[in-house]
């Protein structure tokens, strides 16, 4: 961030190339379901974008909020997230919920409370709030463990990153299974480096759950798992799906919003933990709407 006069720009880049860049603009944010009441009002500065390079021109997305805390230690003061600004006028808890479904979710400010019927939160502990940090004590595909002696350095749960991106000691043993799976209804493609696609024939997710095992992420707590048709993604070849985990070319784990789909996590800044739980997002997501 840089500042002239009282103009203050910034520009943000990614480690895949995508870039944006502007100004600093505030405004009066209101916050509530429809025009009243509304839960509050609160003076915000947010990132005004006038250049976009990369997947930001073309995503569907509009922009991009961040929910991380905005104290990090021997750096400059930053502007407070919404969340922080609202724990700061007493308006909620210091905590916030993520329900993603394919094509609708929920971000709920505050704890969320407990539906009825809901599964209980499976909990672990943040390692680093900065960057939502959790102990990955290790990956599975089916009962197979990858790379059991190469555990992750760090991990990470980002909902700003798609995919899932393993540690390389992870991927190149995934990468093998996948390759050796042999089943009906499903032939290998042609596919770019360190990627894996398949041709389905048939009903795609089910074939796909017939063919392929759960990916399953233990963490110290619990256990966060994938069935394959979560992980594969549909491409734009036409009865394609291609391997949404990645080598992320390092010894770190990313788990992205693929891995938080159908689940509510739970993110509670106070407790330093995280919890997760199967969950209808789109059923959620409506009875809020509603």
């Amino acid at each position: 961030r840089a500042c002239h006069g009282d103009r203050c720009s910034y520009r943000v880049s990614y480690q895949e190339g995508s870039s944006y860049s502007g100004y600093l603009a505030q405004d009066v944010l209101h916050i509530g379901h429809g025009a009243e009441p509304r839960c509050a009002s609160l003076r915000f500065a947010f990132g005004c974008s006038t250049e976009e390079t990369g997947l930001f021109k073309s995503q569907q997305a509009d922009g991009i909020m961040g929910l991380a805390s905005s104290r990090k230690p021997h750096s400059e003061p930053q502007n407070p997230t919404v969340l922080e600004a609202l724990v700061e006028q007493g308006v909620v808890a210091n905590a916030f919920s993520l329900c993603i479904d394919g094509k609708i979710g929920r971000l709920t400010f505050g704890m969320a409370a407990d539906a009825a019927g809901a599964a209980p939160r499976v909990w672990t502990n943040v390692e680093d709030a900065n960057f939502y940090s959790i102990k990955v004590t290790s990956v599975k595909i089916g009962s197979k463990r990858l790379a059991d002696r190469h555990p992750p350095l760090s991990s990470i749960i980002d909902s700003g990153t798609t995919f899932m991106y393993l540690h390389t000691a992870a991927f190149g043993v995934l990468m093998r299974v996948m390759q050796n799976r042999r089943c009906p209804g499903v032939t290998k493609t042609a596919a770019p480096k360190d990627e894996f696609c398949v041709r389905v024939r048939g009903a795609a997710h089910a074939t796909l759950n017939r063919c392929f095992d759960n990916v399953t992420v233990h963490v110290r707590g619990g256990a966060l798992s994938m069935p394959p048709s979560q992980y594969f993604y549909e491409s734009e070849s036409t009865s394609e799906y291609c391997l949404g985990i990645f080598n992320n070319y390092e010894h770190t784990l990313v788990l992205g919003a693929i891995n938080m789909l159908h689940h509510e996590i739970t993110f509670d800044r106070d407790r330093g933990r995280i919890g997760f739980r199967p969950q209808d997002c789109a059923r959620l997501a409506g009875a809020q709407a509603g």
